[in-house]
């Protein structure tokens, strides 16, 4: 039982530690095993550390990250400053968006910016609404449900007019009378009046909805 135990695990590749570790670590540069103590790069002095421990510092001029590669950070941002260094990323980097509603200068974020999809404008979540922020598909279509609502309640004035009109005939005249008012109504109606406008009409006031 002793002997199946002490099979387990395997010992520091570290010359002065040797410790029998049942979890070693396997290094993935050097592919050695180690202790917890020595399982990082700089414990056991890794030769080849520097394939993939990356260090970086970032620049305050350009913003852009400068790769150290085993140098003095002041000497990377020297030799950065002298290459590669391009102040006007800057602004890039760090200058956010403002709504471009007038008079809003709310600053554009991932939590607080709304992507309209019929102008395609970004504006903040206060504007985010068609009619806030000036969207011109949207205000044309608004005029034309209007102009539709105005033709429907003019169609239904005519038909009420024609029946108040034809209360005082007879009824045979004033049935007779009041098809005739109803049929002439529908006729001098445009086409927006009729079953395929009204459906027509529906359409685009649900569309207006669900883009709102």
């Amino acid at each position: 039982m002793g002997d199946d135990l002490m099979a387990i695990g395997e010992h520091c590749s570290v010359p002065d530690c040797g410790q029998r570790d049942f979890l070693p670590f396997k290094c993935d540069c050097c592919s050695r095993v180690f202790c917890l103590q020595h399982r990082t790069y700089s414990n056991h002095a890794c030769e080849k550390a520097g394939e993939k421990q990356l260090e970086l510092i970032v620049c305050p001029l350009c913003a852009k990250s400068v790769r150290l590669n085993g140098r003095d950070a002041n000497i990377a941002f020297e030799e950065h400053t002298k290459s590669g260094c391009d102040p006007q990323n800057y602004n890039k980097v760090h200058k956010k968006p403002r709504c471009p509603v007038h008079g809003c200068k709310e600053k554009l974020a991932t939590i607080n910016t709304y992507h309209c999809k019929l102008c395609q404008q970004r504006v903040c979540i206060k504007h985010r609404h068609a009619c806030d922020h000036g969207c011109d598909e949207t205000q044309a279509m608004a005029k034309q449900l209007a102009a539709a609502s105005a033709r429907q309640r003019g169609f239904l004035g005519q038909v009420q007019s024609a029946l108040r009109f034809s209360a005082g005939s007879s009824p045979a005249a004033a049935m007779g009378s009041g098809k005739g008012a109803v049929a002439a109504a529908l006729g001098a109606s445009d086409a927006g009046n009729t079953v395929k406008g009204s459906a027509e009409r529906r359409k685009q006031m649900l569309q207006a909805q669900q883009s709102g």
